[in-house]
């Protein structure tokens, strides 16, 4: 007998069981619930995890490349290269900066910033690099960090898709002087909202320790601990702290991350195992790299008749959710407007992302969602 799903398969989902629910019931009962005790836990447990001396928590991924950008003194008149085929945040957070991003090309394979036209890109107003990993498949950071050596750039790695990830025995968060990381309701691992900078950099953490706080030079925490009143303002600052609720699930996160991890990638290696045919170029994985799917993405083979769009929508007929990541920034109406950008102009990257799906996953999927994801999409497009 077929499976038939009751219900539509979600594109992602979350992975909460008891012990997360325990962790932050225990911080609403304590009645403290900004920034304290768990923060500073969960900052020490996810540095040991990443293996870099400093781990900074903040409200979101978005708030952690602002600051990073903002601690590597990005300003008025800097380029930042950044790809196009990311989530906009990536390149909103240079302008934040009044800085200029330079849209790169991407792997063909990968779909991650092609080295080879970054080096193309840099000239002499550029100040940084920030590649993201995209769909948890590192960047190939070794060029791009040789790059960046060569031409005193700063490199700000964009790992929201990332955590848990490795390159080259590395993990994603280690490599470049800033890591930054998602840790939104979709994600692999998750605090609602929230994100975290990593850091080998005692400058670098400093200024965004102080910067994620309003300016000022103690924390909440260590205002409590000793006299409220008794702080001073001595830069520019805003309100990106995470609390103490999304920290505690943090921390619970963090102890399970690995084997959520594994699942996502048991789930992906199914996928692959059921839609290898010529109509469907299922994620390549570079060698020495461990990919960790937050999303699994295929791309549509040029001999698929059906449009990009048609096949997400008769899935979702299908009880299917399947999604696009993502739409190229550079041809977003803002990007138009601000810079003149044009189609053409990153032609690898406008194809790919016309023939791009990204189908259900995450860690409860189960081997029967899989299989009959796999069969609808080969009888919609075969």
């Amino acid at each position: 007998m077929s499976y038939t799903p009751h219900s539509m398969i979600p594109l992602s989902d979350n992975y909460i069981d008891e012990a997360d629910v325990r962790a932050v019931s225990s911080v609403v009962k304590s009645g403290w619930f900004t920034e304290g005790e768990k923060v500073s836990e969960f900052q020490s447990a996810f540095a040991k995890y990443v293996g870099t001396k400093h781990a900074i928590a903040v409200n979101s991924c978005t708030s952690a490349l602002h600051l990073a950008l903002a601690a590597v003194n990005i300003k008025d008149g800097d380029k930042v290269i950044v790809p196009s085929l990311s989530f906009v945040a990536t390149a909103n957070c240079v302008l934040y900066q009044h800085a200029k991003p330079v849209f790169a090309e991407i792997d063909p394979k990968t779909y991650c910033m092609d080295p080879n036209d970054v080096q193309e890109k840099i000239d002499t107003k550029t100040k940084a690099i920030i590649p993201v990993h995209f769909a948890g498949h590192p960047a190939n950071m070794k060029p791009l960090m040789e790059l960046a050596e060569d031409y005193h750039l700063k490199v700000i790695a964009d790992c929201a898709h990332a955590v848990g990830a490795l390159y080259k025995s590395n993990k994603i968060g280690s490599l470049g002087d800033v890591g930054c990381f998602s840790f939104f309701s979709n994600k692999n691992m998750t605090t609602g909202e929230g994100g975290m900078i990593t850091t080998n950099a005692d400058e670098i953490a400093r200024k965004v320790s102080l910067m994620k706080s309003h300016g000022m030079s103690k924390s909440q925490w260590e205002k409590y601990q000793q006299t409220s009143w008794r702080y001073d303002v001595i830069a520019l600052g805003f309100n990106f702290r995470m609390n103490e609720m999304q920290a505690a699930l943090g921390i619970t996160q963090l102890e399970k991350l690995d084997h959520m991890n594994e699942l996502r990638m048991r789930n992906a290696s199914r996928y692959t195992r059921l839609l290898k045919n010529k109509y469907i170029v299922t994620p390549y994985v570079m060698k020495d790299v461990k990919h960790v799917f937050y999303l699994y993405v295929i791309r549509l083979a040029e001999q698929v008749r059906a449009s990009r769009d048609q096949v997400v929508e008769k899935l979702k007929h299908m009880n299917i959710y399947a999604g696009v990541h993502y739409p190229p920034i550079h041809l977003f109406s803002f990007y138009r407007n601000k810079f003149g950008c044009q189609e053409g102009e990153l032609p690898v990257t406008e194809e790919i992302s016309k023939r791009v799906i990204s189908l259900p996953m995450h860690q409860k999927l189960s081997d029967e969602e899989i299989d009959y994801v796999a069969k609808e999409l080969i009888e919609l497009i075969c």
